[in-house]
């Protein structure tokens, strides 16, 4: 990659992510899978926090 690691990484790596939740899916994920990703990045999200 072209961008130094650091902040850019990171903005980079969250805007991949943000992409691909926004993408639609070609199937529902099961139920349990949803909620674990919710929890995953409910927990990242407060990491972040403190």
């Amino acid at each position: 990659m072209a961008t130094p690691a650091g902040k850019a990484g990171k903005s980079n790596l969250g805007l991949s992510v943000a992409r691909e939740a926004a993408r639609p899916r070609p199937r529902k994920a099961p139920p349990g899978v949803e909620i674990n990703l919710r929890y995953l990045i409910n927990s990242i999200l407060k990491e972040k926090r403190v």
